[in-house]
């Protein structure tokens, strides 16, 4: 047994109270009648009273306050279990660190922008889990896939340019990361989000492309930045610009998002490609896609509850309100010959 509203047990003092009321009239009323009316004529005074029936309704009142302060306790006995199933879909963000990330055809640069469409996604997904992959020349899991979406952005937060020592952009680790993580998630609610420029792949790119597409995995391609070339900044240890990366030529390198490898990747996963510009977010338009596949059953809760047990409390009050409409603080006699002098009138 226990007491849901346990806070409101100092109302528990109110039929004290009531009964401590009643009781200083009682005495108050017998001594204005002692006053004005000597005892030996009550009967002929108040006869009509029967103060017995009137303690009796008064006790009767007082069990009922009780009765419905112990309803607004809401006394609880027994226990059930109920499931509560969460359904969402499982999303993995790829998100390139490479060098050519750095640049600032889109503002503030690449690898910024790419971070700011994450965080607006993730502001509009509701019950999926998210994780985490970086990409350069090697991969690995920043996050793995959680619920915890305040967590994730702090994984994300400290992701920068170049933590991952090995230059490129190895796509198809990234792939099978994923692919490996997945392992315990069935249905169509998987899916892998690229942020990249699509520069300079590196591994067996198209056998991992044929994999994902064999364990129906969805990969969205999001280009980041624009395909008409732009410089790559170098940046010293000062943290300023210190001018454009070169080849050995001496030329300043151009960098343009892949869009022919990105689309394809896309179109052979039953994915999509996006273009993140200057001009517009592709979160929005991301979300909207990604909410039109089936969501899969991703866990089962189950929660304690103990059952309320108030209602009974409940219908002893209302049968000793019924009995109280019954309980006349007159006698029987008086009671009878009012109402014949009402018929009496009404003739």
């Amino acid at each position: 047994m226990k007491f849901q509203n346990l806070f409101l047990w100092p109302l528990l003092f109110l039929p004290l109270v009531y009964m401590g009321v009643r009781l200083l009239n009682y005495y108050r009323r017998k001594r204005c009648s002692e006053r004005f009316v000597e005892r030996s004529v009550w009967d002929s005074v108040i006869g009509n009273i029967s103060y017995t029936r009137r303690f009796w309704k008064g006790g009767l009142f007082t069990v009922i306050l009780g009765l419905v302060i112990l309803c607004l306790l809401r006394p609880q006995y027994g226990k059930s279990y109920d499931s509560v199933v969460r359904k969402g879909n499982s999303i993995f963000f790829v998100l390139d660190t490479s060098l050519s990330m750095m640049a600032e055809d889109v503002s503030p640069n690449r690898f910024e922008r790419a971070k700011l469409e994450i965080i607006s996604l993730l502001e509009q997904l509701k019950g999926d889990k998210v994780g985490l992959i970086l990409m350069s020349g090697d991969s690995y899991i920043q996050c793995p896939l959680t619920m915890d979406y305040a967590a994730f952005r702090l994984f994300l937060e400290d992701v920068y340019v170049g933590i991952i020592p090995q230059s490129g952009s190895n796509l198809a680790s990234s792939i099978q990361l994923a692919l490996n993580a997945f392992k315990d998630v069935r249905g169509q609610g998987r899916g892998l989000v690229v942020f990249t420029d699509g520069e300079h792949f590196e591994g067996d790119l198209d056998g991992m492309i044929k994999k994902a597409k064999q364990e129906q995995l969805r990969v969205f391609t999001v280009g980041v930045g624009s395909d008409k070339g732009e410089p790559i900044p170098m940046i010293n240890k000062q943290g300023q610009k210190a001018g454009y990366k070169k080849d050995k030529e001496g030329k300043v390198v151009m960098s343009r998002v892949n869009v022919t490898d990105l689309k394809r990747m896309a179109v052979e996963t039953k994915g999509a490609f996006f273009f993140s510009t200057n001009v517009r977010f592709v979160s929005d338009t991301l979300y909207e896609v990604l909410s039109q596949y089936e969501k899969d059953r991703l866990e089962e809760q189950f929660y304690e509850r103990y059952q309320d047990r108030y209602q009974y409390v409940l219908w002893l009050v209302l049968l000793l309100l019924l009995v109280d409409t019954f309980v006349c603080e007159m006698k029987q006699k008086s009671r009878f010959l009012s109402f014949s002098w009402l018929l009496r009138r009404k003739v």
